[in-house]
C-alpha cells in the first residue's frame, strides 16, 4: 500500500502563497517519504507544483450521488415563479453580497417572476440583509437562514437555479456536485479554477461574478429561458455521474494500490 499525499485546498492572497512556499522548503524532506500524491482538481495540483515542488495526479471528490438524489424531497414553490437559490457561509469569498447586486440589476419585470433563497449564516449575515433592504429587494428575497445537512437535499432540488458565485479560494466545488445530485434546475457559480473543474468553462454556467453587468445578465438570461435550463440540467445530470462515489471510489483505491 503507497503513501499518498492529498491536496485538497487552493489557498488565495499573497500571505497565504509565501507561507506555503516556505513550508514546501521546510517539508522538503518529508515530502520524499510519500510514494506518490494526488490532488482534487487542476488548480489544486497546480498549487501542489508551485507551492511544493511535487507532481499530483488528479482524482475529484467523491459524492454519494444516488443517497443524496433519494434524499430530494422538493416543496412546490411560489406559483409561476422561477426559484433562485443561494447555500453558502456568508463570508466575503462566497459571493453572496455580489448576487444580492446583480439581482438589483436585473430588470425589474423579470424580477417579478422570481423567487429568491438566500440561505446561510455567517458573519455577513446582518450587511447581506441590510443591502437586500436598502436595494428594495426585500420582497423579492427571504434568507431562511441555516440549512441543516439532512434537509439541504430538499432545498436544492427546488431551485430551478442553482447559483454559488463564490470568488476565489476554491480548490473544487462540492456544494456544486450536490445540488447536481439533488436535480437542481440548472447550477451555476463563479468561475474560480475550482468550480470551472466541476461546471465547465461555458459562460451559461460560469461567470465572475464582481462584474455585476454580466451577472446580471446571466441571471436574467436563466430566468427567462426554460429552455436554456433544461439543456444545462441535462448535461449536468451526466456530468455529475463522474463525481459519484461508485466512479470515483474505485479510482481512488487504483491510486492506493498503485
Amino acid at each position: 500500500m503507497a503513501i499518498v499525499g492529498s491536496f485538497l485546498i487552493l489557498p488565495t492572497g499573497a500571505a497565504s502563497r509565501f507561507a506555503t512556499r516556505a513550508l514546501g522548503l521546510a517539508l522538503r524532506r518529508n515530502l520524499r517519504r510519500f510514494d506518490r500524491f494526488c490532488a482534487i482538481s487542476p488548480a489544486a495540483a497546480e498549487f501542489a507544483r508551485r507551492s511544493f515542488g511535487v507532481p499530483c495526479g488528479m482524482i475529484p471528490a467523491a459524492v454519494d450521488v444516488t443517497s443524496i438524489a433519494a434524499a430530494a424531497h422538493p416543496r412546490a414553490g411560489k406559483r409561476g415563479r422561477v426559484i433562485v437559490a443561494f447555500l453558502g457561509r456568508l463570508v466575503e469569498r462566497k459571493g453572496a453580497l455580489e448576487l444580492v447586486e446583480a439581482l438589483a440589476r436585473v430588470p425589474e419585470d423579470v424580477r417579478a417572476t422570481m423567487d429568491v433563497r438566500l440561505a446561510g449564516r455567517g458573519p455577513l449575515a446582518e450587511k447581506v440583509r441590510t443591502r437586500v433592504e436598502s436595494l428594495g429587494l426585500s420582497a423579492l428575497v427571504s434568507m431562511p437562514g441555516f440549512v441543516s445537512e439532512a434537509a439541504k437535499p430538499s432545498f436544492l432540488a427546488e431551485a430551478d437555479i442553482a447559483v454559488f458565485p463564490a470568488t476565489g479560494g476554491e480548490s473544487f466545488g462540492i456544494i456544486l456536485v450536490e445540488a447536481m445530485a439533488a436535480g437542481a434546475g440548472a447550477v451555476i457559480g463563479g468561475n474560480n479554477p475550482g468550480y470551472l473543474s466541476v461546471l465547465g468553462d461555458s459562460p451559461d454556467v460560469a461567470v465572475d461574478p464582481r462584474d455585476t453587468e454580466a451577472f446580471a445578465d446571466l441571471l436574467t438570461r436563466l430566468v427567462t429561458n426554460p429552455q436554456l435550463r433544461r439543456a444545462i440540467h441535462a448535461d449536468q445530470r451526466e456530468r455529475v455521474r463522474s463525481f459519484d462515489i461508485r466512479v470515483v471510489g474505485p479510482a481512488i483505491e487504483a491510486f492506493y494500490v498503485g
